[in-house]
């Protein structure tokens, strides 16, 4: 059905007021008299004998004493005289050429002038298509999806209203011209601005837990069209305290072929709520098998309210094809649930030591600020916490704080999963290269599959930590630690933590100097089982070492303790997946340890 306008009746040169009109288009304006005959019974005159003369459009001035002629078509239609140019601030000639040439151009008007020939607009858009010519006012105007698009006339064009998504045509006819203008009503990319809310916890919310906090924020949260590609600047983060609120603004572009492009500012605020440090109850340790030789599951455990767990996964693709290990927290529940999380992934590497130490250094500069983020996952929702597509001989390896809040189910199942490669839109694809997946899709519908009842897994162990004390004095014997020696024991207590991965190991360790000379002192790591890396919080300074061959060293530490005095020490450690323990740090003066590696710090 078309909806159609009519076309209107009307001399293609008329007199509005004192002035003359063309196709449209204003040419002149009458200010004098002559005789009785005032402006405006002059301008009327002159358009009937325009309307009556023109035939091709050829107008010329002709000079007559001190007036001056415009001649349309051979006859006389206008004399100029002083007066008038007065009156319009001119001179005869300068008005009688200006006349003479706006008529010119409107009498070479086209029949129908359109330039526009295609359009892109969003839904609701109430907008006018600039048309003009000899007989546009004469024109029919017609949409041929009148649910899509209503057309009207307007006073410089085509007057319309996208009513509805889809594409018509506009069709604009007069006699045997017709001129078509296709037109589409698209979604817009993102309807911006937005405010959006992101929650964060920590003592402070470290800056790379409030970035992202922002980038979860907007990739999830930001109302946009589904089909829209979002090109985002993000604000640059800082620390927010705890109990404190930060707004944060992203530029946001959303674009792509099936939407309109949008651009605009996204405000999101970063809220610290403060949760405090509860330390975990548990490790989950997820690590049989080490070595993938097929697709399956490869843990479950239920993670209950305010009962934190740590989450260790590493894994190597023994296939010849690639794998995908997806680690989730699954809500069966008809209740939104609150998870903490404080990351800790690497990169797929060859190298399984260097993948644990990359996630290790992730996790322990979070942990020890209790520094995460809360994610809402919805009722009968799934969460990825960690997502990644191995190839063959890549390991994957994790560390990951777990805590699932009050007033929410209770229980959110933990699962890990290796499965075969699935095809990936580009949000899962940029999931799977990220540490944190859930900023880029979010939380995600259950499938059928994520009901099944799964017993829980039997590698779980409570109390993940290990606490060793000593004394060095100098002069007298070193002082040594072993790091993942005396293993924890599983939950079911059948068997216990071979090399302790995983567990939280705090070194307190009192240094004395009871000579007269003051001594420089080290603190060393001995890669005593084989290839290792480490990491290490000492005195709160944050070490990370080189990754070592067996039997070799590296000075996590160098201080100088005064005659008389002492240094009280407290180190923090986590044995690493991939590298091989029980390892050995040991307290003893800096001359015997000239050939340690020297470790620089970092923060």
């Amino acid at each position: 059905m078309l909806f159609v306008v009519g076309a209107s009746q009307g001399s293609a040169v008329k007199a509005d007021g004192a002035s003359v009109v063309i196709y449209g288009t204003k040419v002149l304006t009458m200010r004098s008299s002559v005789g009785s005959t005032g402006p405006k019974a002059r301008a009327t005159i002159l358009a009937a004998n325009i309307q009556k003369t023109s035939k091709t459009g050829d107008v010329r001035v002709e000079n007559e004493g001190k007036n001056f002629l415009i001649v349309v078509d051979g006859r006389l239609v206008l004399t100029v005289t002083k007066p008038e140019a007065k009156l319009n601030s001119s001179s005869p000639q300068t008005l009688a050429n200006l006349w003479a040439r706006n008529i010119r151009k409107a009498l070479l008007t086209p029949p129908l002038r359109i330039d526009t020939d295609s359009l892109r607009v969003p839904l609701g858009a109430s907008r006018v298509i600039l048309a003009s010519g000899a007989q546009f006012g004469q024109a029919q105007i017609q949409a041929t999806d009148s649910k899509v698009l209503k057309v009207g006339r307007a006073p410089n064009g085509i007057a319309y209203k996208a009513i509805g998504f889809g594409q018509t045509e506009v069709v604009v006819s007069v006699g045997s011209i017709v001129k078509t203008i296709s037109v589409s009503v698209m979604p817009m990319g993102a309807n911006l601005p937005q405010n959006l809310v992101a929650i964060v916890s920590g003592n402070p919310a470290s800056v790379d837990t409030v970035e992202g906090a922002i980038e979860s924020a907007v990739r999830t949260q930001l109302g946009a069209d589904p089909k829209s590609e979002l090109k985002i600047k993000f604000p640059q983060a800082t620390q927010v305290l705890p109990g404190e609120s930060r707004r944060y603004t992203a530029q946001v572009r959303a674009v792509g072929s099936e939407v309109l492009p949008a651009e605009g500012p996204v405000f999101v605020t970063v809220k610290n709520v403060a949760l405090g440090r509860k330390p975990e109850s548990e490790l989950w340790y997820c690590n049989e098998p080490e070595n993938l030789k097929k697709p399956g599951l490869l843990f479950v455990a239920p993670l209950r309210p305010e009962t934190p767990s740590r989450m260790l996964y590493h894994h190597i693709n023994m296939m010849s094809r690639p794998l995908v290990v997806m680690v989730e927290a699954i809500n069966d529940s008809d209740q939104p649930a609150l998870l903490m999380v404080i990351p800790g992934d690497s990169k797929p590497d060859k190298n399984p030591v260097l993948a644990g130490v990359q996630a290790a250094d992730q996790f322990m500069k979070g942990w020890t600020m209790s520094s995460g983020e809360v994610i809402s996952i919805p009722p009968r929702s799934r969460l990825p916490i960690a997502m990644r597509r191995i190839a063959s001989g890549q390991t994957m390896s994790g560390l990951c704080y777990l805590r699932l809040l009050d007033d929410g189910p209770d229980q959110v199942t933990i699962r890990t999963e290796a499965r075969p490669p699935f095809p990936l839109d580009a949000k899962w694809l940029a999931a799977t290269q990220s540490g944190t997946p859930w900023r880029h899709i979010g939380a995600q519908r259950m499938n059928n599959l994520d009901h099944d009842p799964i017993l829980p897994s039997i590698h779980i162990y409570p109390n993940p930590y290990k606490e060793e004390n000593g004394t060095y004095q100098v002069g007298g014997k070193y002082a040594f630690f072993r790091i993942g020696e005396r293993p924890i024991a599983r939950a079911d207590k059948l068997d216990k933590l071979s090399g302790n991965f995983g567990v939280t190991y705090t070194i307190k360790a009192l240094v004395e100097n009871p000579t007269a000379f003051a001594s420089e002192i080290e603190v060393v790591f001995e890669a005593s089982a084989g290839y290792s890396g480490a990491v290490f919080y000492v005195n709160g300074q944050y070490v990370k070492t080189p990754l070592l061959q067996p039997k070799t060293e590296a000075q996590i530490a160098k201080f100088t303790v005064e005659p008389g005095a002492f240094k009280n020490l407290s180190i923090i450690t986590v044995p690493l997946s991939g590298s091989s323990y029980p390892a050995t740090l040991t307290i003893r003066p800096v001359d015997v340890g000239a050939q340690a590696k020297i470790v620089v710090p970092k923060r």
